[in-house]
């Protein structure tokens, strides 16, 4: 079962070791037709699309992944700064710590596919920035200082010491933004 937290109004204070962050298991669910139309309007002005479309019916392949089942990342939502935010997290004591930001239009199951080699060497973290993925977030997110702000804010919450940062697409101006002495 999907576990609902109630939606909050959606702000962007500054970090504050203060706040609480709670852990709350959530269970995948099925892509809504809304969820398929979003994805499809995203891919429609994705410049790259066409070519990669083009590659795929010269190569014969399908458009549905090849993966029989995704691999299971540990997927959970915690509360930040007054957002729902889903991470992936899995722990390695004493191993360096990897932190993986959201690419646009997808979320963290980007990284399915090589969570669990990953997860073999390094102490790893996922997390869809607000506003992006399975996380809440509105427009008062959708600034690279905002999303940089509660890239420090989530870095100094779980404790993650000089993470190396893989931000693609909009994780990379996060990153750069709030990423500094990371």
């Amino acid at each position: 079962p999907l576990v609902v937290i109630p939606e909050r109004p959606s702000r962007c204070p500054l970090p504050s070791p203060t706040l609480p962050m709670t852990t709350t298991p959530v269970a995948l669910r099925a892509p809504s037709l809304l969820d398929r139309m979003i994805a499809s309007a995203l891919l429609l002005i994705t410049r790259e699309y066409p070519g990669v479309r083009h590659q795929q019916r010269l190569n014969q392949r399908s458009s549905t992944p090849s993966l029989p089942a995704p691999p299971v990342m540990p997927l959970e939502t915690i509360e930040l700064l007054g957002e729902r935010i889903r991470i992936a997290r899995q722990s390695r004591t004493g191993a360096p710590a990897v932190l993986l930001l959201c690419p646009l239009p997808q979320s963290i199951l980007a990284f399915a596919p090589i969570w669990t080699a990953l997860a073999e060497r390094f102490d790893m973290v996922a997390v869809d920035l607000p506003g992006f993925g399975g996380s809440s977030g509105g427009v008062d997110w959708m600034t690279f200082e905002a999303q940089g702000r509660f890239l420090a804010a989530l870095i100094a919450d779980l404790g993650l010491n000089k993470p190396h940062i893989v931000a693609p697409d909009v994780g990379m101006a996060a990153a750069v933004a709030g990423g500094g002495p990371h």
